[in-house]
């Protein structure tokens, strides 16, 4: 066994697994972690390349519903989801952090939402 570990081929493919698993481990934790833009050019390529809501059409249906007017956006991909974190000014003038469902258009955490 030990002289199997001495041969080179043997020693390629050990190096060429630990890779392959530092690689996934690498890929999983960048699936896990928040990522927001703060470029808007940026922002608005990935909104119209993934099909997401527009900010436009969240800002409509919060005044139709007379939720309030959204003061500001931030586009953010969590564990592979697109989800926008919003702070909105109620009609009142109360402002409230609120995060969205970037494809979907709901609220997240929040009951009957997905």
């Amino acid at each position: 066994m030990i002289r199997l570990l001495k041969t080179w081929p043997t020693r390629f493919i050990i190096l060429l697994l630990a890779l392959g698993l530092q690689q996934a481990a690498a890929q999983d934790h960048a699936r896990s972690t928040k990522q927001c833009y703060d470029d808007w050019v940026q922002a608005t390529q990935i909104v119209e390349k993934q099909s997401l809501v527009t900010v436009e059409l969240l800002n409509a249906q919060f005044r139709r519903q007379k939720v309030g007017v959204i003061v500001k956006t931030q586009l953010c991909r969590n564990s592979g989801k697109y989800e926008y974190r919003l702070v909105i000014r109620s009609p009142k003038g109360r402002f409230q952090a609120k995060t969205y469902d970037a494809h979907l258009g709901i609220e997240i955490g929040v009951a009957g939402a997905r």
